[in-house]
């Protein structure tokens, strides 16, 4: 893994490896988590318990946790420049303008013309911008917001530690999060805001399975006023709650600490920025390609594509969630399927948007869904890089129908069990 990330990042010619880096890192990180997965099911943990080999054990997992923290925090964003809006908001919002109300070309001298789609209007949500302030006050670079993100990463490790205590598995899973390429990459090198979103559903997973129903809504409540996609969990949380008043209660939480982010800015909002965004953003998703190129074959409007698969995703949430009935008894954790689910029928496919399902995939989740993962991530970089990647689509594709069959008949085991 550190051998990968040197060619991805730090090689002569770091743009002609970012395929081949990122291989190499996720070969090795479906190498341990091979290793945890099997040591766990055969049940043999004399290798990891005595006193001596699980400080041999943590020094190691330790040592390359900071190798590759090093690795991605020292080295050039290639291929990322989200982090030039978020530094450009922060500093709109320090000299007292409200981002959601104007355009970043208006502001040459605050950067506005630089950064990635400058005549679009912010559509980061209140917290959101909250963060991008707290960075521009520090100093405003790059090396600011990603010692910012270095808070959700160690502190999510923790709380990931003591969620893997709850499910009964064992702790040297953290290692799973320590070395995971999607936090690394994506987290820490690109520093995207997604890494805030993960440690806000982190918790919100984490706080419910204790039935802290305040924390959990304040938790769940942040996730959104950071990203809004985390607003899907709201009813299906809801319907795992057992009375009318735990509901209220919820939904009386989240809706008050939504409304008063909100209020900060208005009466300017994200919402008309972010159905211009979605007009102009272009996809990456796998299953959007492949819709994609066959409206195309047809001589159709690929854009109808776009609609045909969000619709299709939106009807299957609404079935699973109040047809089929699957989530309610099933652990608090399981409600991140339903981001997978959105993700899959997402145009978009930006593989930082997976960061906040990670909980999920790490623990519940079998091996496939870590395949697809990194497939993802694989296929966005191809695209970067402009290397054809149909062959990568098709894989991913196939990966993602053998891992929705899989955990189709685990969770099948699971109702006759």
């Amino acid at each position: 893994m550190a051998q990968g990330f040197n060619m991805l990042l730090w090689s002569i010619n770091p743009l002609s490896h970012q395929l081949d880096g990122l291989l190499v890192v996720w070969t090795g990180f479906l190498g341990v988590f091979f290793l945890c997965k099997n040591q766990w099911h055969r049940k043999d943990l004399h290798s990891i318990t005595s006193k001596e080999s699980t400080f041999q054990f943590w020094a190691i997992v330790l040592f390359f946790a900071l190798v590759f923290r090093v690795q991605v925090l020292l080295a050039f964003p290639f291929l990322a420049d989200d982090y030039q809006r978020y530094l450009f908001d922060g500093k709109l919002i320090l000299a007292g303008i409200n981002p959601y109300a104007v355009q970043p070309l208006a502001f040459p001298e605050l950067g506005g013309a630089e950064i990635p789609k400058p005549d679009i209007k912010t559509i980061y949500p209140p917290l959101a911008e909250g963060l991008f302030t707290v960075a521009a006050w520090l100093g405003g670079t790059l090396w600011h917001w990603r010692l910012m993100n270095l808070i959700p990463d160690l502190l999510g490790a923790v709380v990931f530690y003591r969620l893997l205590n709850r499910h009964r598995l064992p702790g040297y899973w953290t290692v799973l999060w320590l070395w995971n390429p999607l936090i690394l990459k994506e987290g820490l090198h690109a520093a995207h805001l997604d890494i805030w979103t993960l440690f806000a559903v982190l918790l919100f997973v984490y706080w419910a399975q204790q039935g802290r129903l305040k924390a959990a809504a304040l938790s769940l409540a942040a996730a959104v006023l950071l990203k809004l996609i985390p607003l899907v969990l709201l009813p299906v949380w809801l319907t795992q709650l057992s009375s009318h008043r735990e509901r209220l209660i919820a939904l009386g939480v989240i809706s008050s600490v939504i409304a008063v982010g909100f209020a900060w800015f208005l009466p300017w909002h994200p919402f008309a920025n972010l159905a211009v965004f979605l007009q102009h953003i272009q996809g990456y998703g796998v299953l959007f390609q492949v819709f994609q190129n066959g409206f195309g074959l047809w001589d159709l409007d690929p854009e109808w594509s776009k609609w045909l698969l969000t619709s299709l995703g939106g009807a299957l949430y609404l079935h699973w969630l109040l047809v089929l009935k699957r989530n309610p008894p099933k652990p608090t954790l399981c409600m991140l399927e339903f981001l997978v689910l959105l993700f899959v029928f997402s145009s978009m496919g930006f593989p930082w948007y997976l960061l906040a399902v990670l909980p999920w995939v790490l623990i519940q989740g079998h091996w496939l869904w870590i395949l697809f993962v990194a497939l993802t991530q694989l296929n966005f970089y191809s695209h970067q890089v402009q290397i054809s990647s149909t062959a990568m689509t098709g894989m991913a594709v196939l990966v993602l129908l053998l891992a929705v069959y899989q955990q189709a008949v685990l969770t099948e085991g699971e109702r006759h069990d």
